[in-house]
């Protein structure tokens, strides 16, 4: 059974509705970049791997994947290869986090705005 809440009565100005939108814009920002991140972290275990196994080899020339193909590249410059990459995924990972950081300052300051002024009337737990 549905009941009627005193919440119902309260109005929704535009103001309020384009807060509404900026929250809902800037958490799916948020899960986006989370996604992104979860995924460097797994990137860049699978480099760390890597760089451990051509420690241990004894061969000089390793395969290299390129897109679909496999390469014969020089033990030192694949070393290289991925100490780059890691470096790339490693200044991500911090931006990422930076942008995260700062998403989280907007959405809680948007929350307690709307929470201030809606009440109960909203609902703006992210799960």
């Amino acid at each position: 059974m549905i009941t009627k809440s005193d919440d119902s009565d309260i109005n929704i100005k535009k103001e309020d509705q384009e807060k509404i939108n900026q929250f809902a814009i800037t958490h799916a920002k948020d899960t986006e970049l989370n996604v992104e991140l979860n995924q460097i972290k797994k990137d860049l275990d699978s480099l760390k791997d890597a760089s451990e196994e051509i420690l241990i080899t004894e061969e000089n020339d390793i395969p290299y994947m390129i897109g679909e193909n496999f390469v014969l590249c020089d033990k030192d410059d694949i070393e290289n290869k991925i100490q780059q990459q890691t470096e790339l995924y490693q200044k991500r990972k911090m931006e990422i986090a930076n942008e995260i950081e700062e998403l989280t300052k907007i959405k809680d300051k948007l929350k307690a705005e709307l929470t201030a002024k809606l009440g109960t009337s909203i609902n703006l737990t992210v799960e």
